[in-house]
């Protein structure tokens, strides 16, 4: 088991799927982080967006193990070219994130969404 928070402008009690916009980093789903200084800032964040005077992080406890068994399970190991054509190809409108359940990984922080703003997807040949 592990801790994730998910950082919002209210309490979440209980992870919601397929709720939220498609067109974001792994698409339409709950996004959690392992990272609570990152589900603080996003509830920050998020408060600030809706004018409330706070935001709120809520944690759960996560059975990976089982998850990855259960589900179709997907990890991105590092910020490489498959993430980023996945990454921008969500942000467009695709629709990849719809072939797994959970999805692993980092997200676009500051300096990649300002890179992918004027990046698009290529198809290689390799």
């Amino acid at each position: 088991m592990i801790t994730v928070y998910h950082g919002s402008n209210v309490l979440v009690k209980e992870p919601l799927v397929g709720i939220g916009r498609e067109n974001l980093d792994f698409g339409l789903g709950f996004y959690v982080t392992a990272l609570m200084e990152q589900a603080d800032t996003w509830a920050a964040n998020k408060a600030r967006y809706n004018m409330q005077p706070e935001g709120y992080v809520s944690l759960y406890e996560f059975d990976k193990e089982a998850a990855v068994v259960a589900f179709r399970y997907h990890k991105f190991e590092a910020y490489d070219r498959d993430w980023l054509h996945f990454i921008v190809d969500n942000r467009d409108g695709g629709n990849q994130w719809r072939q797994w359940d959970i999805i692993e990984g980092g997200v676009a922080n500051d300096r990649y969404l300002r890179f992918t703003g004027s990046y698009k997807v290529k198809a290689y040949a390799e």
